[in-house]
């Protein structure tokens, strides 16, 4: 058994022996155009449609008397604000001091975001039929307020308008001490050891709008609520470090094309600052005109201003997992092209809070932040352009 792995030994030192052209210093970069984030298009509310629908069963002369027949229901959708597709780049820089030791810099970068909106308006309902259509924002469905200038069926209601928005950046960068374990005239198999530094941040935007418009509120004139409730948050990093290990592959396939592997595993370590901002506004006018308008304003009667602000910094531990795969072509003696793919998957990425209303609208008490975490995964198909000195 000794003599095998003095002779595996042996043979790993011929191995490396056989190439020593690797001294010097290198350069990679990648442009990955429409790199995709997983993990963050989650709901930050729901739409809903809600009946209530009453009528008579068919005369029948056999049955003096009709029986009432109700159906209700509720159907909801969710709102999610989608990631966009957004370009991400990444570059290192290396020097090999001989075939043995090397040592590389990299960093990289990323920044998206995602938007939605709409407008849901209630069909008029009568004696028979009930609707309401809505948006539940915070865990909460509210019904829409009164608003006359709704003039259709018994009870108007307001139509609400919605909007979100989330967005992710993502800095990153590494220093790392290269060892090469096994070389040959075609590939190299070399050993990553060093330290990992991530910056991340995350920010959400979601709220709605409303309208309650009430005829003669004050004797001739009229009352004009224009209501908005909304909030903002954020998750901000320290610059987080941590210890990086990996290994990296090169070999030569055919003709002047080279295939590079590399899978690195790290532990980023720092502190998140979570913060937001729940705010209710009602902002009412006192207004005048006939039915149907046009408006003109007597003044502001109220404006009334909610804010429940949040703010919470804490301890976080973030894996990440990077892997590559490059395909490169020599296009002269110093320079090659290549295409390929690269994912890093970042594990527990403490998120942005949301506040939560689980009650009754009026009962704050029961009003509370909730801390979320994400898994995200960054990838997407690259190109890239290399220098070797």
């Amino acid at each position: 058994m000794t003599r095998v792995m003095a002779l595996g030994l042996f043979s790993i030192l011929i191995m490396q022996a056989q190439d020593n052209n690797r001294k010097g210093l290198y350069f990679n970069f990648d442009f990955t155009p429409n790199a995709s984030l997983i993990g963050n298009n989650v709901p930050y509310g729901e739409k809903f449609s809600l009946y209530d629908r009453v009528k008579l069963s068919p005369p029948d002369v056999n049955v003096p008397v009709r029986t009432i027949i109700g159906s209700y229901g509720l159907t909801t959708t969710p709102l999610v604000a989608k990631m966009r597709n957004h370009h991400a780049y990444a570059g290192e820089v290396g020097y090999w001091l001989n075939n043995s030791w090397g040592l590389s810099l990299g960093a990289s970068y990323f920044n998206t975001h995602g938007s939605d909106s709409g407008l849901v308006t209630s069909p008029p309902s009568d004696d028979s039929n009930y609707y309401v259509n809505g948006v539940g924002l915070f865990g909460h469905q509210n019904t829409p307020v009164y608003n006359q200038l709704e003039a259709k069926g018994t009870d108007p209601l307001s139509p609400v308008g919605y909007h979100g928005e989330n967005g992710v950046s993502v800095m990153r960068g590494n220093a790392m001490l290269m060892r090469n374990l096994v070389s040959t005239g075609h590939q190299h198999l070399d050993l990553l050891v060093g330290v990992d530094a991530t910056k991340l941040a995350n920010y959400r935007s979601d709220g709605r709008t409303e309208r309650a418009f009430l005829y003669y509120f004050y004797g001739l004139d009229h009352r004009d609520n224009h209501i908005s409730v909304g909030q903002n948050g954020r998750a901000d990093y320290s610059l987080m470090l941590g210890p990086s290990l990996g290994m990296q592959w090169q070999t030569k396939v055919w003709k002047g094309f080279t295939l590079e592997v590399k899978a690195r595993q790290s532990f980023d370590f720092g502190n998140v600052r979570r913060s937001g901002e729940f705010i209710d506004v009602d902002d009412v006018n006192r207004v005048k005109g006939p039915i149907g308008g046009p408006f003109t304003t007597v003044y502001k009667s109220d404006y009334l201003y909610g804010s429940a602000p949040y703010s919470h910094n804490d301890s976080a531990v973030v894996p990440v997992t990077d892997m590559s795969i490059r395909l490169k072509k020599n296009v002269c003696k110093h320079m090659a092209l290549g295409i390929g793919f690269t994912t890093a998957y970042m594990h527990n990425v403490p998120a942005a809070p949301t506040i939560d209303f689980p009650g009754a609208w009026e009962l704050t008490g029961s009003t509370r932040w909730l801390s979320q975490n994400r898994n995200l995964m960054l990838s997407g198909m690259t190109a890239s352009i290399s220098y070797t000195r």
